[in-house]
């Protein structure tokens, strides 16, 4: 999905990196997860044996790895 909008985001994204990497933070909006149960196939209806996963966007976890490369390189 991100191959087929990369020339529509390409532009706005960027401008959102290079801000986010000049004042050292994320978006709030980036740093929002959903949370999903995942169950072990033996005990799938045993909520108590659920291991939170949680799911957040791509283009977070992207930025995440920058900023950590751009820290550790000092």
């Amino acid at each position: 999905m991100v191959k087929d909008a990369a020339m529509t985001v390409a532009k706005p994204l960027s401008q959102i990196v290079n801000e986010s990497m000049s004042q050292g933070t994320v978006p709030s909006e980036w740093k929002y997860a959903k949370v999903i149960p995942l169950y072990n196939r033996a005990m799938s209806n045993d909520v108590d044996k659920a291991r939170p996963i949680s799911v957040l966007p791509v283009v977070s976890k992207v930025l995440e790895r920058l900023h950590i490369i751009n820290y550790t390189a000092f």
